[in-house]
């Protein structure tokens, strides 16, 4: 009896196997905002480390749905840019000259790359099988951010920047 509970056992092992989740799929979006994807076998250094650039702030933002269509919306990068400057600056600036200086950097931001990765989380057919998120690289000319702002501010704004 005992044998063939192993039997059984190891019969059901290539079924478990079987069902087992598909590994992610890894994308990037060439050229940028072109809804166009290509296949890569693996995420783009960038999305786990912003690149540095002189006269440039950049940052990465991440942007989740169950559809690689929604989460790559233009409208939600803008949104989390916005955040992002607003969320470096007030500290050293306060909340208003804040939000001038990411409303400017909005407006000049320029959307350089684009990844995602597609994940299957369950196999069940229910709403919310999948996962996509895409990682967008933003940079706004660190000149565009100080406009708006006084020129003895200048200075705090960019070591905040910086940060």
């Amino acid at each position: 009896m005992r044998h063939a509970f192993h039997v059984g056992l190891l019969l059901a092992l290539p079924l478990v196997a079987c069902g087992s989740l598909p590994e992610p799929e890894y994308y990037v979006e060439v050229p940028p905002e072109s809804q166009v994807w290509t296949q890569v076998a693996a995420l783009p250094a960038w999305v786990s480390r912003e690149p540095a650039q002189d006269a440039l702030f950049r940052c990465v933002l991440e942007s989740k749905s169950n559809a690689r269509s929604v989460a790559a919306l233009p409208g939600s990068s803008v949104l989390g840019l916005e955040h992002r400057i607003r969320a470096r600056l007030t500290p050293a600036l306060g909340a208003e000259d804040a939000a001038r200086a990411a409303s400017a950097g909005a407006a000049a931001a320029k959307l350089v790359e684009r990844a995602a990765k597609d994940e299957v989380l369950t196999l069940q057919p229910v709403p919310g099988n999948t996962l996509s998120t895409v990682w967008t690289l933003c940079e706004v000319p660190v000149a565009a951010l100080l406009a708006p702002l006084p020129a003895e501010r200048h200075d705090a704004a960019r070591a905040a920047l910086a940060r």
